[in-house]
Order: structure tokens, then C-alpha cells, then sequence
């Protein structure tokens, strides 16, 4: 048995797993009946509100132990990744030490190179924070900037380009109406990458070749 759950704006797979007592979010990730959803989401973890996602049951295993003696029972748990592309104002990767902190956490961010840097935190965290301390040591010069885990869309959707556009700086609305102003961030971006992408001249559709380039830019 199972059954169906509808994906809500800013859920992610390891977050849902650990919401219906899965270990593992491959578990869910790769029953038969979610081929096509796995086909069409690359990243797990960044899936899209409407996506309909099935939940298998949960399997329940047994062990016989005696019950004069103590026994310890070890679950193993996944840890969850958050990456972010950290620039300064000059667009150039910004590698300082800094921390990752939330509810009930608080851990380093490792810099795996080009601006980009990892840190581990709970599955079913729904909210982040980068602590830059200053290295002056001054308080009031600490920089902390908030995240929302699991509210990135897929870089193949028109609001998840909307989202990694604006990040980078090309100003491309926050109204889904705003179909004009998408299009003129997509053909500024374009207009700097032309040769990653293959183009011979910038023409505002966001096509497969664009999204690559788009989503190696961001890091994710």
C-alpha cells in the first residue's frame, strides 16, 4: 500500500522522508511508482509545489534479543547538505569563515571551491542562517543572512529560474505575471555566457542549453 503526497512550496525529499519516519530518502526516492517524478526532478531535493509524490509503507523489522541484557539498536540516519554560492559586490567568491546556524544546530560551512560552500543541518530544517563574523571582531560589523531550506525550484521551471536569476543579480521580478521582465534577465545573462551556452546572439528563452549554464552559475 501507500499513497499519494502532493508537494508543498518549500518541502524537499530528505525533509518529507524524515516527516513520515523514513530514514532515508531513498527509499521513497526510488519505488517504481516515483520513476517519473525521479526522471524529471534531477535533485531530489529541489522538487516543485503540485509534484505528486508516493509514499510507500513504512516496513517495520524485527530482532529477537534476551530480555535479562541490555541491547543497543542503532538507526542510521542521512545527514542533509545545504550549499550556497557565497560572492562580495564584486561578484568574486567570497571564501571567509562563517558559520551555519538554526533551530537545535550550529555548524561549519566548508568551502568546496568557486564561491560555493556546504554545511550539514537536519532534515526537516525549514530555515538557515550564515553568520560572517567580522574579522575586526566588532559586532555590530557581523554579517548574517537568512535562508529558507527547500524553497528553491527547479531550475527547469519558470520560478526557479526567477529565483536564480535575481540571486545572481539579474533583476527578473518576483510577480509570475511579470513574463516581460523574466525574458530581459534571461537575455542579460544570456548576453554573458553566449559562448557556455552555445548561442550565437541572446534571445530570452530559457531553453535546456541556458538552464545548464544557469545552474552551474548559481551551484545548484
Amino acid at each position: 500500500m501507500g499513497f499519494i503526497h502532493i508537494v508543498e512550496e518549500g518541502e524537499h525529499l530528505s525533509g518529507i522522508a524524515a516527516r513520515f519516519g523514513f530514514s532515508s530518502f531513498r527509499t521513497i526516492l526510488e519505488h517504481p511508482e516515483n520513476a517519473e517524478l525521479k526522471k524529471l526532478r534531477k535533485n531530489p531535493n529541489v522538487l516543485f509545489a503540485g509534484d505528486r509524490l508516493f509514499i510507500p509503507t513504512r516496513e517495520t523489522k524485527e530482532e529477537e534479543k534476551p530480555t535479562d541484557k541490555k541491547h543497543r539498536f542503532v538507526t542510521a540516519r542521512e545527514q542533509l547538505v545545504l550549499r550556497v554560492k557565497v560572492l562580495d559586490n564584486l561578484e568574486k567568491p567570497r571564501p571567509e569563515p562563517c558559520t551555519l546556524t538554526g533551530s537545535g544546530f550550529q555548524n561549519n560551512m566548508s568551502d568546496v571551491g568557486e564561491g560555493v560552500l556546504e554545511g550539514l543541518i537536519p532534515q526537516e530544517a525549514r530555515k538557515a542562517e550564515l553568520f560572517f563574523p567580522s574579522p575586526s571582531g566588532k559586532e555590530e560589523s557581523d554579517v548574517k543572512v537568512p535562508l529558507a531550506v527547500g524553497f528553491l525550484d527547479p531550475v527547469t521551471e519558470p520560478p526557479g529560474q526567477r529565483q536564480r536569476l535575481n540571486n545572481l543579480g539579474y533583476f527578473a521580478g518576483f510577480d509570475p505575471r511579470s513574463t516581460a521582465q523574466l525574458k530581459w534577465a534571461v537575455e542579460e545573462f544570456q548576453c554573458d555566457h553566449l559562448k557556455e551556452i552555445g548561442k550565437k546572439k541572446e534571445d530570452g528563452i530559457c531553453d535546456e542549453a541556458t538552464q545548464k549554464v544557469l545552474e552551474k552559475e548559481h551551484g545548484v
